[in-house]
């Protein structure tokens, strides 16, 4: 009985000992679909998806970028061998040629994403996705939205991405001012202090971005979105509407000053990792 007694303080003395050295860890099942397949986009956004693995989450990435090495916790869908190099597809020459002004260079943006969209989406390994469990999505803002209908149908938030300064059409889905009398939109090459007449065609390229994002973006990816999925789906500005964070690649240091929501957070050098020291012979110099 003493020998019980005793054998039993131990084992609660024990578990409390562990239970006090124990830290609580929630790992998050997160889905990153970063399908652009520009080296140059990506770069900005590895960053983040490597320090979330690193704080214990696991990762699911779409993308035409795996990691070199693999990681546990960190699956790749590699998309590299479905569409064409963004490098070996384009000259600057001929991307000059496609945007000779800001309506062609909005068409343009639109169609290379949507036909990345219908390739992507039709990917058994992406399609697969829909039948798992996910915490949060990760997506990019950029020629169409249509992978954000993930997050619609896995019921899980929503963060994206602006690899370049804030877009056109990211205003809307965040409640961002976006007013052109005084914020010079991505296209034009203005100051905040505009003329009168700067302040017109910066109205004019503003909201003609807009009309041609939704009517030749928005509307076309819906209409992919229920094809592909074979249902009745919300349309693109309700989906978009769920968006709960934008991160932008920009800073008030280098573009220009502008109002932001609390849902929009710049982070303009996220991708700029921390220094290296000198080698010590050059350092004794």
């Amino acid at each position: 009985m003493v020998q019980a007694t005793a054998l039993y303080n131990m084992l609660t003395s024990t578990l409390l000992l562990v239970a006090l050295f124990t830290t609580s860890c929630e790992a998050a099942r997160i889905l990153a679909l970063l399908p652009y397949n520009a080296r140059s986009h990506f770069i900005v956004m590895e960053p983040l998806l490597l320090e979330l693995h690193k704080r214990g989450h696991h990762l699911t990435v779409v993308s035409s970028f795996p990691q070199k090495k693999p990681l546990q916790n960190f699956t790749d869908i590699d998309l590299s061998s479905d569409l064409p190099s963004v490098v070996s597809s384009y000259s600057l020459s001929s991307i000059k040629e496609q945007m000779p002004n800001v309506f062609q260079t909005v068409i343009f943006i639109t169609e290379i994403h949507l036909a990345r969209c219908e390739t992507v989406l039709a990917n058994t390994r992406v399609q697969t996705l829909l039948n798992e469990k996910f915490d949060l999505v990760i997506g990019e803002i950029f020629g169409a939205d249509c992978f954000n209908y993930f997050a619609y149908k896995l019921k899980a938030p929503l963060i994206s991405w602006v690899t370049s300064t804030a877009l056109p059409w990211m205003a809307e889905r965040t409640g961002l001012p976006d007013n052109p009398s005084y914020i010079p939109n991505y296209f034009m090459d203005y100051s905040t202090e505009m003329s009168i007449f700067e302040r017109i065609y910066n109205t004019i390229t503003l909201v003609y971005a807009k009309y041609i994002y939704y009517f030749w973006s928005e509307l076309h990816s819906h209409t992919l979105v229920e094809r592909v999925f074979r249902e009745t789906l919300p349309t693109m500005e309700e989906v978009n509407h769920l968006t709960s964070l934008v991160l932008v690649n920009s800073h008030y240091t280098l573009s220009q000053s502008r109002p932001f929501t609390p849902n929009v957070i710049e982070v303009g050098g996220i991708h700029i990792k921390e220094v290296q020291p000198l080698p010590k012979d050059l350092q004794d110099l």
